[in-house]
């Protein structure tokens, strides 16, 4: 028999804890949340990376858009303008729907005005020139899985807004007649062995297409400008030496204002017969005794009428007649336009000019040898206009200097011009003149260094052609010669230098750039 004892506990594996029947299902609604979550964040990191592409292209087709709203502006008006920037958001993805209330709806609002102090207008205020264009594209955009955090749907925009800003002067600028001919087109030409030489001016053409500045041949290596800035193609401009324009070359520029465009819209005396004609006053001919002759080819000085409204310079010249001495006064001061109706060709005879405005109806003056002087001129004060026109286009009479020497000088207050439109402007060819560049309708200006020109020449339809211009005499105020015309041709060894322009009375040509202010 044996004794079996048992002390102690009984001894074996412990029981288990009973288990937490709540912690699967907590982990489970965690990760759901946190999943939830991180697939929102990803779904906004992948939306919102569409959202900011989509934001930087309509703010490149509102940069884009107002740039061409802008240089369509600067041509036209405001309604092409907002065609023009329109078009071009379209062309760039962004198609105006009219309302934001859909994803993918567009608005694209165009709006012209007036930039100054900061402060954008629109439409610009009375009395003032739009000069502006602001473009604002928004678009709503899609919403995928980020409307697990918000419904809202986001919006992308862009704007801009592009101003003309003002820029350098141009010494000369060619501009596009209201109708062009095949040899007129508002284009500028340096041709040749042409040396132009305008190192503190700008040339510029308002033409557009190709050649608007045209320069060929080895006149590539001798144009000396500011700068060369074509509305259309600087035809091989790339070609001219970097040093010579330090402002470089453009083509497409925005237009330059026409400084002497409401010349175009005066309203010019008609002269000749007819009851409500103002007079034509035959030239006075006299001869080296100063005794009175009755043809151009006998005189040796010629006077013309003028009109003047300043009395004290009224031009009365004394002559020898047959009978004795004779006085007579030109100007009729003060009440009437006057005209030279005759041609006036100089062959080796002086013409004797003094301050006044003297028209050419259908007349024109020529001087191939001889001299034109300014008697009582001075720069910024007492000057003289020429002024030719016509009883219609084909009669207009024209100015073409080919030899001899000359002293021409503006008038350099409103005071002193007769009209006051004409402050400044030495010689204006009426806008009424035909489109054409044939050997009647070129205007041709040779100059030396004996000879002055100093003020604004304007011929808004035909072809002006300098030749020789640099080196000419310098006047105590300084040099002035600004050129505005439908053609201009330099040939030889030309150039232009305006200076002194502004401060005597002349305006000169602008040319504008465009800057975005926003």
């Amino acid at each position: 028999m044996s004794n079996t004892s048992m002390s102690g506990p009984m001894r074996g594996r412990a029981k288990p804890a009973p288990r937490r029947l709540g912690n699967r299902g907590a982990m489970g609604a965690a990760f759901a949340i946190g999943a939830t979550v991180l697939l929102g964040m990803g779904a906004l990191a992948t939306e919102a990376g569409v959202w900011l592409n989509t934001r930087r292209n309509a703010q490149d087709a509102a940069d884009a858009a107002a740039y061409a709203g802008l240089v369509r502006l600067s041509l036209t008006d405001a309604t092409a303008a907002t065609a023009a920037a329109t078009q071009v958001a379209t062309r760039n993805g962004f198609t105006d729907t009219g309302a934001l209330a859909n994803a993918g709806d567009t608005r694209v609002v165009v709006q012209t005005g007036l930039w100054q102090n900061s402060t954008f207008t629109s439409p610009a205020p009375s009395g003032s020139s739009a000069n502006a264009v602001r473009v604002d594209i928004n678009q709503v955009q899609r919403i995928g899985l980020t409307q697990l955090i918000s419904r809202t749907a986001p919006i992308a925009w862009g704007g801009a807004i592009a101003a003309l800003e003002v820029g350098g002067p141009a010494c000369t600028l060619s501009i596009p007649p209201a109708t062009t001919s095949s040899q007129v087109q508002g284009r500028t030409n340096i041709a040749g062995s042409t040396t132009v030489n305008a190192p503190n001016c700008i040339i510029a053409s308002n033409m557009e297409g190709s050649k608007s500045i045209n320069v060929q041949g080895s006149a590539v290596n001798s144009v000396t400008a500011a700068a060369l800035r074509a509305s259309g193609q600087c035809y091989n401009c790339e070609d001219v030496p970097s040093g010579n324009v330090p402002g470089g070359y453009t083509s497409g520029a925005t237009q330059t204002p026409n400084p002497y465009s409401a010349l175009d819209a005066w309203t010019m005396p008609t002269f000749g017969n007819g009851n409500n004609n103002y007079p034509c006053v035959d030239p006075l001919y006299v001869d080296s005794n100063n005794t009175f002759v009755s043809s151009q080819s006998q005189a040796s000085t010629i006077y013309l009428a003028a009109y003047n409204t300043i009395g004290a310079q009224s031009q009365s010249i004394t002559y020898r007649t047959g009978n004795g001495n004779s006085t007579r006064t030109f100007n009729i001061t003060n009440t009437s336009y006057v005209a030279t109706c005759t041609n006036i060709s100089l062959s080796g005879q002086t013409l004797v000019l003094k301050p006044g405005t003297y028209f050419f109806n259908n007349a024109s003056l020529s001087m191939s040898n001889g001299t034109i002087t300014c008697d009582g001129c001075t720069p910024g004060g007492a000057g003289v206009t020429l002024v030719f026109t016509g009883s219609n286009s084909n009669s207009v009479g024209n100015l073409q200097i080919t030899g001899g020497n000359f002293t021409l000088i503006a008038p350099g207050t409103a005071t002193n011009a007769n009209p006051a439109d004409f402050m400044g402007t030495v010689i204006y060819r009426d806008d009424l003149a035909r489109v054409s560049n044939s050997a009647n309708d070129t205007m041709i200006i040779t100059g030396n260094s004996t000879s002055t020109l100093f003020g604004a020449v304007y011929s808004p339809t035909a072809e002006v052609r300098l030749v020789g211009m640099t080196g000419m005499n310098q006047t105590t105020a300084g040099n002035c010669i600004a050129v505005v015309a439908a053609e201009i041709t330099f040939s030889g060894n030309s150039g232009a230098n305006i200076d002194a322009c502004e401060s005597n009375g002349t305006r000169v040509a602008r040319t504008r750039y465009v800057r975005f202010v926003l």
